[in-house]
């Protein structure tokens, strides 16, 4: 099962999924803000234990993750494999990315 986030934005039930396939894990930051804007929370987890910020520390996207600490995504959350966000970036090669995150300058 996954998670929903909100209900109501872009036409009802948003997924944790879909929220990181579609915005975080794309880069579409515009759509993360609207998400965000409109209720979804940042801190939802997938039935792997995936946050969206997991998601978009996996795709490199440092504006996506800026935005979602600015809305209390915890950058300590942990997925099923025991990573955090910086461990999953640091992993897929996005290694100035993991810095900044554990370093706190997002």
């Amino acid at each position: 099962m996954v998670a929903q986030i909100f209900a109501g934005a872009l036409g009802g039930a948003v997924e944790v999924t879909e929220f990181g396939s579609q915005a975080a894990g794309k880069g579409e930051t515009a759509k993360v803000k609207h998400l965000l804007d409109n209720g979804a929370n940042a801190s939802a987890v997938d039935s792997q234990g995936q946050t969206v910020l997991h998601v978009a520390a996996s795709g490199g996207h440092d504006d996506i993750i800026s935005i979602l600490l600015r809305r209390g995504a915890d950058k300590h959350a942990r997925n099923r494999s025991n990573h955090r966000p910086s461990e999953l970036a640091r992993l897929l090669g996005h290694i100035p990315l993991a810095n900044k995150l554990e370093l706190n300058l997002l």
